[in-house]
């Protein structure tokens, strides 16, 4: 064999080790994320009323179809990359493809993902939405839309969703940005010209309340309501889920 022949050889033998090394990667995200699935579906399965038309939760709660008709769910925003809609003859649908990372930049869906919450319950229907763990995705966009819908600040919106939903954590790159719009809500720009002035009170609230979700989203990160174990059995399912979406993001699928 020349030397050409030899390095195209060696050159298939590393494509198919890749290729099969994607496959059996694809095959354990598969695996993971059923497991994951039928877990939430189990222990966290019921959607959370946040406000009057306006649900919260897990992969769990938007498999639960019984539960999804008994409230009169009409519309259901996924705001994941790797889940798809689950019944989509029965519901109206939207999906947001994003990873739960730091980085993502969740903001720039903010607007479409309002209309579609508000498009939902003025046809009369309710809306739910949901990501994965129904702890940080959802989480942001249900927080984001109840600041922009009532004018609300960071705190007192996050302060009602975790009175409805207490397993909320934002990762911290979500807390960022919702800190960044709760200030364009409030008229500061990136300049801050104009800036209506707070009260130290205010900013001391406020940082306060940044540092409280900080601490919440950093340790109590596998902390879950209605479990038999919640600190282990939902521990599991946030490395697990972290798992799979960065599988995802690898594979690009």
């Amino acid at each position: 064999m020349s030397m050409p022949e030899a390095g195209q050889a060696a050159e298939r033998d590393e494509r198919g080790r890749d290729d099969y090394e994607q496959q059996q990667a694809r095959v354990l995200v598969a695996l993971m994320q059923s497991f994951c699935a039928a877990r939430y579906r189990k222990a966290d399965n019921t959607p959370c009323p946040i406000e009057q038309g306006l649900y919260l939760g897990s992969v769990g709660a938007a498999l639960n179809k019984e539960a999804l008709k008994s409230l009169n769910i009409t519309h259901i925003l996924i705001v994941a990359r790797s889940l798809s809609p689950a019944f989509p003859a029965e519901f109206n649908y939207k999906k947001i493809e994003v990873l739960d990372s730091p980085d993502t930049d969740l903001l720039k869906h903010f607007d479409e993902c309002f209309s579609f919450i508000d498009e939902a319950i003025s046809s009369g229907g309710n809306v739910l939405v949901h990501c994965f763990a129904g702890r940080s995705r959802s989480v942001t966009i249900v927080v984001a839309y109840l600041m922009k819908k009532h004018q609300m600040s960071l705190e007192s919106a996050l302060s009602l969703v975790r009175s409805k939903r207490p397993q909320l954590a934002p990762n911290e790159g979500f807390i960022s940005q919702l800190e960044n719009f709760d200030k364009s809500l409030q008229g500061w720009g990136v300049s801050h010209l104009q800036a209506p002035r707070r009260s130290s009170l205010d900013k001391d609230n406020a940082t306060q309340s940044s540092s409280a979700l900080r601490a919440t989203s950093a340790g109590d990160a596998g902390a879950c309501a209605d479990t038999v174990n919640p600190g282990t059995e939902n521990g599991i399912f946030a490395e697990l889920n972290i798992g799979v979406e960065a599988c995802m993001s690898i594979m690009q699928c």
